[in-house]
This record gives C-alpha cells, structure tokens and sequence, in this order.
C-alpha cells in the first residue's frame, strides 16, 4: 500500500508541476555588506508585478545605468550594541517639505526577527531666513540617542505565504527654536511622530532579474506588500505647538508624512537584505502608479560586476521638495562634480547644466519653473564624463 501511495503522490506531482511557498526565518536573513548596490532600473517601465501563487516574476531584461549605493554601518556606540544593534543606516527625515535632518536608523538582526529598535540623531543647526526672512532666526537639533519602547518590524521569523505583522513606533526629536516674530528665543521643542507599518505576504513564487553577464538564475520568493506612514506632531514648552506657527511651515497637527506603499522580493540567505527585488508607488494605495524599481546587486550568481570597491554613498534632501532647491550629499568619497541632468520617468531629459556651486561633499541645485510636480531621477556626472551619482526625486509643491 505504501508503495502504491508513493507512486500516486509521484505522479500527481509530475501532472502538476507541484511546489510550494518558501519559508523564510533568521538563518535565511544574514547581516548585510558594509556597502551594498542596487540598480535602479525605473527609467526602463518595468511592469507592476502580479501578487499570488506560483508566480514567475522575470525582470531580467530591465537594468539601469547606474548603481546606488547604500552604506549599512556596523554600530560600535556601546549604547546602541547594548541594546542589541548591530549596525545603523543613514536616513533623513523631514519636519516640512523643505526643513529636516539627518539621522541613523539603528537595526537589530535576531532569531526573531529584524527590527528598527532605535535612532541616533545628528547634531544640525538650520537658518530659518527663507522661511520668516530674519537671518538670527533659527533651529538647533542637539545630538540625541534614542531607544524606542516598541520596535518598529522590518521582517517577523519565520513567515511564508499569508503571514502578516504589524508595528506602531513612537519617536522624539528635541530642538530648540527662535523666531522674533512669534517671540520665540532659543524655545524647547519636539516633533513627535508614530511610524506606522503593515506587512502582508502577498505573492510567492520565482524571480529572474538582470546581472552584469545577463539574467540570473529563478529566485524562490515571497512577495511582501508594505505601507509605511509617519503620523505627526509639534510641541513648544510643553504643549502643542500654535496652528499659526505651523501653518507658516506649510505643515498640521496630526498629518501624514512619508507615506509610501511598495512590494518587497525576499530570497532565502545570500546576502539580500533588505530584498532581493522592490518596486515603490509612493503615497499611491492602489499599487498601480509604480514611482521607483530597484534590485539589490549583492551575490548573485551569475558572474556580476564586483562593486565591491565601491566606497561611497548618497543622500538627497529635502525629498520631497515643494521648491526647486534640491541638495545632494556625497558621503565616503570625493568626486569633481561638473554636469547635472534630470529625467522625467519617460527618460527623457528636463533639465541639465553646469554644476558651478559644489563643495567637496554637498553639491546644491537650483532647477527652474519648468519642471513640474511629479517624480524625476537626477544623474550627475564627474570631470570624466561618468554617472557617478543617480537618484529619485520628487517635487510636491503647493
């Protein structure tokens, strides 16, 4: 009987082409390369994939022209390695659409899961002339460290077709502030904001995507569908900040900022944190109007450029911008910064120029009228002619 079990189960299974969702847990996720590339392939109208089982999702044949490069930084602050940190990812993070600052997002890696468990803060002081037109006006964010009393969850072990999580973080950044006209000198403050996130595995199946010698191989996948959220909120001495000082920020009690809805690819092992494959729709809920599309480069199979010796990173602010004022960081490397263009999602090109006012490290863009509201990828190239730097940026301006 057993025999004849086992060659029934054989032959349903050549008739059906059987197989099944993966199941992902810590062993499959392993700490990610100090430095690691994606390819934005955008540009080349990558379709919107499909959700559901079994699926062969194949992308090999879109590829960018540039790689980003994204810097995961050991941690090595005891404060941070204490609770449990093990490196920390430079992000920005706005207080208006044109005001913000920069900060580390501290990640910890366990058998349970992958969590976002705190933040460091960098120390900044911002002139608020182009907002109130008093050159002593002004914004000092002090150094702060911060460890969340909830985690915000990147990834909950194990899961598989059909699991979902959830997190809710709250966060608080302290400033002080001065403004004469609101009779405001050197005023404590917070911006107090709940992070938001949502994870549904969605979508299993296959993933091919493009390498530098030509399709990789069929990735076993899950397909994560992701909205993320910041809920926030401003205070001075203690109580909510007034609606008139708000309002000459362009910014509300309680509004949602960064909000952002995409699909993530995870792979078992290899290095693919955070995913193998992810396509972004920004603040769309339908997940039809894709904004971006990026594949994570690290240890595919099929004899891919090494980029290894690839040292540097970059970080674009404010973004979004409701001005024509866009900065670039470089962080980790010194190019000649010469030329600028920008694209439209079609490709096509909407501006370019001389860049004639670059630091070592922060190069500053002034774009004209006639690039309207809507997503752009900015490419900037160095005194040899090469695309050194490629990124998305969009313009929300009222």
């Amino acid at each position: 009987m057993k025999k004849l079990y086992m060659l029934a189960f054989a032959l349903l299974t050549a008739m059906t082409g059987f197989s099944q969702a993966i199941t992902i847990d810590a062993s499959d996720v392993p700490l990610p390369a100090a430095l690691v590339p994606f390819d934005d392939f955008i540009l080349t109208n990558p379709p919107d994939p499909s959700t559901g089982d079994n699926q062969t999702w194949n992308y090999s044949g879109y590829f960018g022209d540039s790689v980003i490069i994204v810097n995961y930084v050991p941690e090595t602050d005891p404060f941070f390695l204490s609770n449990g940190v093990d490196f920390h990812v430079l992000t920005f993070k706005g207080l208006t659409a044109t005001l913000g600052y920069l900060l580390n997002s501290e990640i910890d890696f366990n058998s349970n899961g992958i969590y976002e468990v705190g933040l460091g803060i960098n120390p900044a002081e911002y002139s608020l002339a182009a907002f109130t037109g008093n050159n002593n006006d002004s914004m000092i964010i002090p150094e702060q460290k911060q460890i969340f009393l909830s985690d915000k969850t990147i990834m909950d072990f194990p899961f598989t077709m059909g699991t979902t999580w959830a997190s809710s973080t709250r966060r608080v950044t302290d400033f002080t502030l001065t403004i004469q006209s609101f009779g405001l000198d050197h005023t404590p403050g917070q911006h107090v904001y709940t992070n938001v996130r949502t994870d549904a595995i969605v979508g299993w199946g296959k993933i091919s995507v493009h390498t530098g010698s030509g399709p990789s191989i069929e990735y076993d996948v899950l397909m994560d569908k992701v909205h993320d959220f910041n809920i926030d909120s401003f205070y001075l001495d203690g109580s909510p900040a007034s609606p008139f000082l708000l309002a000459a920020f362009g910014v509300s009690q309680g509004q949602h900022t960064n909000e952002s809805y995409f699909y993530r690819f995870n792979r078992e092992g290899a290095g693919s944190y955070p995913y193998l494959a992810a396509f972004f729709y920004d603040n769309d809920p339908t997940y039809t109007n894709m904004t971006d599309a990026r594949t994570n480069l690290n240890n595919l199979t099929t004899g891919i450029k090494d980029f290894q010796d690839v040292d540097y990173t970059t970080l674009v602010f404010p973004n979004p911008s409701n001005s024509n004022e866009i900065n670039i960081k470089i962080i980790g490397r010194e190019f000649g910064i010469t030329d600028f263009a920008v694209f439209d999602m079609q490709g096509r090109i909407v501006q370019q120029g001389k860049v004639d006012n670059a630091s070592v490290d922060l190069i500053r863009l002034s774009l004209n009228n006639a690039i309207s509201n809507g997503t752009y990828v900015i490419k900037l190239k160095d005194k040899e002619g090469r695309d050194v730097v490629s990124e998305k940026v969009n313009f929300n301006r009222q």
